[in-house]
């Protein structure tokens, strides 16, 4: 397929921002066939398609953050 990258994608460290050069749809039938472990969430933002991982978020990365300085969890 040729897909590219978005300019600044290598500034992005939890997702791959592709332009919009394949339908979303197409990529998500593609990416279903993925293993369990590459599980990824699709979205399109009328500017480029997204592809994030589903186990990293502001939330899940958050609390790696707080676990490497010693931060307690209340």
């Amino acid at each position: 397929m040729n897909l590219k990258k978005v300019d600044d994608s290598e500034s992005r460290l939890s997702e791959i921002a592709i332009y919009r050069t394949i339908d979303e749809e197409i990529l998500k039938n593609i990416l279903k066939e993925s293993p369990e472990e590459f599980s990824v969430e699709i979205y399109d933002t009328q500017f480029a398609i997204h592809i994030t991982d589903i186990n990293v978020n502001k939330g899940s990365s958050l609390e790696t953050v707080a676990k490497k300085i010693w931060f307690p969890r209340q």
